[in-house]
């Protein structure tokens, strides 16, 4: 399968929530790293951020979208989960 067909199944969409989602985790942990958070409490940040993404996406997926999807949620999540990977990478090489 070519990544356009499967890119094609699953639909833009998910791909998207997944981009925002972790766009938004990523910002997020860094305004609250900017106060001096630094070494393995950077995870932590991210947790509280990913809380943060999860609680805006059931929220938009509750009141502003007709019909609640709750996949689109857990393609945001996986946006945290990849931001998260890639801070505890950075961590472990630095």
């Amino acid at each position: 399968m070519r990544i356009s067909e499967f890119i094609a199944r699953v639909g833009v969409d998910k791909f998207a929530h997944m981009g925002i989602g972790g766009l938004v985790c990523a910002v997020l942990t860094e305004v609250m790293c900017a106060f001096g958070i630094g070494g393995w409490l950077r995870l932590v940040a991210v947790a509280v951020a990913a809380l943060a993404v999860f609680a805006v996406s059931v929220y938009k997926e509750r009141r502003v979208d007709a019909a609640a999807d709750w996949r689109d949620i857990w393609w945001a999540m996986g946006g945290c989960a990849l931001y998260a990977v890639a801070v505890a990478f950075a961590i472990c090489m630095a």
